[in-house]
C-alpha cells in the first residue's frame, strides 16, 4: 500500500520508489530481520486480563531510527 498512489500522483505504473520512512501499512521484509532483530523487542506488554498485548501501533514503533537503522523501504508508485 502506498499512501500517495492516488491516480493523480502515479506517473510509472511499473516504477519503484525509495524511502527511509516506512510508507504505508502493507510491507514485506526478510525473515532473518524478523527472526534475529525484530520480533525478541517487539513492544507488548502484559494485558489486566493476563495477556500480551501490542503498546503502540507498530507503524510507528517501525518509523523509529532505531528499528529501521538507516536502512531504505521500497514501494511501487501504483498499490498493487
Amino acid at each position: 500500500w502506498n499512501d500517495n498512489g492516488f491516480e493523480h500522483l502515479v506517473h510509472d505504473r511499473k516504477q519503484l520508489q525509495r524511502t527511509q520512512f516506512m510508507p504505508g501499512l502493507g510491507w514485506l521484509l526478510q525473515r532473518k530481520i524478523w527472526d534475529n532483530e525484530l520480533a525478541e523487542k517487539w513492544p507488548m506488554e502484559i494485558s489486566a486480563a493476563k495477556q500480551k498485548v501490542q503498546t503502540l501501533n507498530w507503524d510507528h514503533w517501525m518509523r523509529d531510527p532505531s528499528q529501521h537503522q538507516g536502512r531504505s523501504v521500497l514501494f511501487p508508485q501504483m498499490p498493487r
